[in-house]
């Protein structure tokens, strides 16, 4: 049995969250590939979050 894509707007459209603490793992920065390409994700002195290619 196949499984069929649902729409963006349907309720029960469950979401993966992840802890940034899980990503970075102690860290500043973590590199992620992403289609060929690598993105930087950095946290700042602030607590907020940078992406970057």
């Amino acid at each position: 049995m196949a499984l069929q894509p649902r729409p963006l707007n349907d309720a029960n459209l469950q979401v993966r969250s992840v802890d940034s603490a899980s990503l970075l793992a102690g860290h500043k920065t973590v590199q992620i590939a992403h289609n060929g390409s690598v993105y930087t994700l950095q946290a700042t002195k602030l607590g907020k979050l940078i992406l970057t290619k």
